[in-house]
């Protein structure tokens, strides 16, 4: 073992990033589904319903026309999603604006359905939009068209682990979106 110049192993030094990694991710969990990992979400802030309702409905509107065919929405408008602002936790059921780790801005709906948590993500940069639904089973992904691979829309899954739940974690946009 080498020092790292502090008194500790690398080692241990390397031990302890993992630990404070793993607990970045624990407090971003929200109902214990998914969290980040090393800085995935550089800053979350609330969105006010009304800027949430314009962005949803005009660069989400086909893909909640979708989520709603394929069972995942009861609605295909900005009512099915929730409108209470949220920027304490990614992972939460309301809607925020969220940075990823490239400082892009991401507009985040999340809503507990009765097959999952659903995340909604709208680009702001070019209005791209899916949806994500987290189940016990993993992730089914959507984009205005249907279903779609998580991997030809640029979701990946990560190497962090999903805290209570199997898997590990999913991110499309740069942004926590559920487990894979």
């Amino acid at each position: 073992m080498t020092s790292n110049g502090d008194g500790r192993s690398e080692s241990s030094s390397i031990n302890r990033r993992n630990v404070l990694r793993g607990a970045a991710a624990a407090s971003l969990t929200g109902i214990g589904l998914f969290g980040s990992s090393g800085g995935a979400v550089a800053k979350t802030e609330p969105l006010a319903d009304e800027r949430a309702r314009q962005v949803f409905e005009s660069d989400a509107s086909e893909l909640l026309g979708t989520l709603s065919d394929e069972g995942v929405l009861a609605d295909a408008s900005a009512d099915a999603l929730p409108t209470a602002p949220n920027a304490r936790n990614a992972a939460d059921v309301g809607v925020a604006r969220a940075y990823n780790d490239e400082g892009k801005e991401v507009y985040v709906a999340r809503e507990t359905t009765d097959r999952g948590k659903l995340t909604v993500l709208v680009k702001a940069e070019t209005g791209e939009s899916l949806g994500v639904l987290s189940t016990p089973d993993g992730i089914e992904t959507y984009d205005s068209e249907g279903s779609v691979d998580p991997q030809q829309v640029g979701c990946i899954c990560s190497d962090t682990s999903c805290v209570g739940a199997p898997g590990v974690i999913n991110f499309c946009y740069g942004i926590p979106s559920g487990c894979c």
